[in-house]
């Protein structure tokens, strides 16, 4: 069973509580939130530690620790037990802990989106029931607060689906993809952009928008599936100049694979083929095709066909219904035309600011200047409702997204996924809000005077608690690395008083029979530092040290376990931050988080 977690005027009160919450709790562990594990000896953290965590933690072995981490709803029993297996039974404070975590933060077990179900549970939270067929929800997408799989919320707040099958993979390459879209694409992007792609397409029926704009899109490779799948009309903006060259040059060449493997599969299908001539057609409004004229009237019905969008009909769109027949006599010869009539995605290279106007935004969207005037017919039919989507738009780029949503009137349906909750710019620090502040952006949680998430703690919502998870029941050498580079820090700190944490990256594998001793020569040398000039003495006393790396790895396990609780706080203040801007909204988990850990959409549709 998965969670849709959906905030609107009639579940927000919930999500005030769940909030008040989240903050109570990462205020209690503000200082293990915001620690860098580097510093843990010379800033003596473990003294930190109640004396019941101490004993716990020095008694056990890493895979004793793995039921702090365990995030998957179908994970929860054995999390329950692992701890029972163990020579000691942890301390009250701290399965306390991990209960409030394992209650408030999103549930990240991936949706099934193709299900029917799923639609209707995305329909039902955002209120567009109304758009379905049937005008009538399925009693089964909401469980009662009484059944065996249930929220800690009531069901006004949060829906259920059905989860996702394990994403099919076959020699790195997601088979769930069509082939043709998988060139130039790495398989943790096929993935995305796949799950994302049928989720932007449901949002265009929904919304009955034809056109989607892709912020931040790198080389397009999510607006290739948009336009030639899913038949949508897509603009990209990018700040890379470099891109959207690149960009281009991969939409051409899907273009003609697509052609050829449309005639591959009907010279496969002729009994004759060589008394047909088959000839490749393609139109595209931004590219060079668009002068091509029509021959014929039967092709101005083939033309007729695309970029319709019914929003009745849910299924997803299928490349093969992009293609068009047409045959007609030729004087003694059939000629047979196999069209790829798709508008390819319009590149646009600029970098979005966060202090961008709608109307400015749309002027880059249509690649004109506020004062043209007399911009083209293809421009002005442009000017027509869209999705807006941002597929892990980095730092600051996010929170922008969400207001321009907003405030453009064209605007109708959002998805975002964000990434990099660190590299946002840091909201000022008045006690009076400002519309521009990253976070917190909902007045609720501004109210409630939380300061901004240290840039460690938004560093630590980036951080993906379930690969740790496997680290630690495999028990590697490398878990030591930890205490290395502590040691290491504190090394560093009494050679150089002036030496900062994080002044300098230090990478080092940590393998069978690899003493500290090695450890600190191979990276002093690194850092210009010759092993002759640290005292003998030093060297063995942060030797010692790492005797101790066991409290490392805990105090390591128990900070990231906090992970799900921070990143839960910072994509709730935006899902509620739209609904006191009057749009409801949804947090659904598309992805399957061991692939792409920031795996949480939030979803809009204006009402």
């Amino acid at each position: 069973m998965v969670f849709l977690t959906r905030c609107d005027p009639i579940s927000k009160h919930l999500l005030h509580e769940q909030l008040k919450r989240i903050v109570s709790i990462v205020n209690s562990y503000q200082w293990i939130i915001d620690a860098y594990v580097s510093d843990f000896y010379t800033k003596e953290f473990w003294n930190g530690l109640p004396r019941s965590y101490q004993a716990y933690f020095d008694a056990v072995k890493p895979n004793d620790l793995t039921w702090l981490l365990c995030c998957f709803d179908e994970m929860k029993n054995q999390s329950q037990t692992c701890y029972r297996q163990g020579s000691v039974l942890p301390p009250l404070s701290l399965l306390a802990l991990r209960c409030c975590i394992s209650s408030l933060a999103l549930q990240r077990k991936p949706a099934n989106i193709e299900l029917q179900e799923f639609k209707e549970t995305l329909l039902a939270a955002l209120h567009r029931r109304d758009k379905h067929p049937d005008n009538a929800m399925n009693s089964k997408c909401l469980e009662s607060e009484k059944e065996e799989h249930v929220s800690k919320y009531p069901q006004e707040e949060t829906l259920t689906t059905e989860a996702s099958c394990s994403p099919n993979f076959k020699n790195g390459q997601c088979m769930d993809m069509k082939h043709v879209f998988r060139k130039h694409v790495k398989p943790k992007k096929q993935h995305e952009i796949n799950n994302l792609g049928q989720v932007v397409n449901l949002l265009s029926q929904i919304t009955g928008s034809s056109a989607a704009v892709d912020v931040g899109a790198g080389l397009g490779h999510l607006a290739r599936l948009l336009a030639f799948q899913h038949n949508l009309r897509v603009t990209t903006i990018e700040a890379a100049g470099s891109h959207a060259p690149k960009a281009s040059e991969f939409d051409r060449d899907l273009r003609k694979n697509i052609n050829k493997v449309k005639l591959k599969k009907k010279k496969k299908l002729s009994p004759s083929s060589h008394d047909f001539s088959h000839t490749s057609y393609c139109k595209s409004n931004c590219q060079e095709g668009s002068g091509h004229k029509r021959e014929t009237e039967r092709e101005d019905e083939l033309h007729s066909k695309s970029t319709c969008h019914d929003v009745k009909n849910f299924n997803i769109a299928d490349i093969g219904a992009k293609f068009e027949e047409s045959t007609y006599q030729l004087g003694e010869k059939t000629e047979t035309l196999t069209y790829c009539d798709t508008e390819m995605p319009h590149h646009v290279i600029c970098q979005v600011q966060p202090d961008i106007a709608a109307n400015q935004f749309l002027d880059i969207m249509l690649n004109r200047s506020q004062s043209d005037a007399n911009y083209s017919r293809e421009q002005k039919s442009a000017d027509t409702n869209f999705v807006l989507v941002g597929l892990h738009a980095c730092g600051d780029l996010t929170p922008t997204l969400l207001r321009v949503f907003l405030n453009c009137p064209t605007a109708q349906g959002l998805a975002s996924v964000a990434c990099c909750y660190m590299k946002m710019t840091a909201s000022s620090s008045s006690s009076s809000a400002h519309e521009l502040d990253n976070f917190p952006m909902s007045s609720y949680l501004h109210d409630l005077q939380f300061p901004c998430l240290s840039y460690e703690a938004r560093e630590m919502a980036c951080h993906f608690a379930d690969s740790y998870h496997q680290r630690l029941l495999d028990n590697p050498p490398h878990l030591k690395s930890h205490s290395y580079r502590a040691a290491l820090e504190k090394l560093l700190r009494s050679v150089d008083s002036s030496f900062k944490s994080g002044q300098a990256r230090i990478t080092s594998k940590i393998g069978h029979g690899l003493t500290f001793h090695q450890y600190a020569e191979e990276n002093l040398k690194k850092l210009g530092i010759s092993i002759e000039s640290v005292p003998e003495s030093l060297m063995n006393k942060c030797a010692e040290l790492t005797n101790d790396w066991m409290r490392v790895v805990a105090f390591y396990t128990l900070r990231l376990s906090l992970a799900p609780l921070v990143e839960s706080l910072l994509l709730c203040d935006r899902a509620l931050f739209l609904s006191e801007n009057g749009v409801p909204s949804v947090l659904v988990p598309i992805f399957d988080p061991n692939i792409s850990p920031r795996n949480f959409a939030l979803l809009a549709v204006k009402p």
